[in-house]
């Protein structure tokens, strides 16, 4: 028995499900990024600091800040 039927209507759902669930995940990641993120005090700062929260929620995110410390210019808080 295969997973997906013969007219793909299975295959359909669920590439539109994981398509849903990444479309909340980086979405989700971009609204904490932006509500927790503050311009650098010092003069002439070309950064950010991103107070990212700690604990699961950090874990949860780990690559997407890995992905995002090495396409943009922000620092995030370190995970203690």
């Amino acid at each position: 028995m295969r997973f997906f039927d013969e007219d793909n209507h299975q295959f359909e759902w669920t590439m539109a499900l994981l398509s849903l669930a990444a479309i909340l995940y980086v979405g989700s990641f971009v609204v904490l990024r932006n509500q927790n993120s503050h311009p650098c005090e010092a003069d002439g700062c070309a950064y950010q600091w991103v107070d990212f929260p700690k604990g699961p929620v950090r874990i949860l995110y780990a690559p997407l800040i890995a992905f995002d410390e090495r396409l943009t210019e922000d620092r995030y808080s370190k995970d203690d």
